[in-house]
């Protein structure tokens, strides 16, 4: 179906960054991701809302098909290729730690690839 995949640097494990209002992680192979927590915040999103959960609409725990293409992921799940969300992948430490930001309607989540 997809004959693009997600950038090279975007493959692995990643997962929450320090302290965040979620807690969840990616797995991101050449052409398919697993996205796992992300479990809804009742404190959180009762102040709010639920915008801003990460991976909100998405199958979890399940491979679903994807790729990246100019700072955005895409991810097709349940037949329905989702919008780009907006990502941005950076080092620190002389590109020995990893991270990703992703933006979630103007929440940003950052995730450290672990080893």
């Amino acid at each position: 179906m997809f004959y693009n995949s997600f950038a090279y640097d975007l493959r692995g494990t990643w997962v929450t960054n320090g302290t965040s209002d979620y807690s969840g992680s990616l797995e991101i192979e050449f052409n398919r991701i697993i996205i796992s927590g992300y479990a809804p915040n009742p404190s959180y999103e009762s102040i709010h809302g639920t915008a801003h959960r990460p991976f909100k609409d998405f199958t979890k725990d399940t491979p679903l098909i994807g790729y990246s293409e100019d700072g955005q992921l895409f991810i097709n799940d349940a037949g329905k290729l989702q919008e780009g969300i907006s990502y941005n992948y950076y080092t620190t430490n002389f590109g020995m730690d990893k991270f990703i930001r992703i933006d979630f309607n103007g929440r940003e989540e950052t995730l450290r690839k672990v080893p």
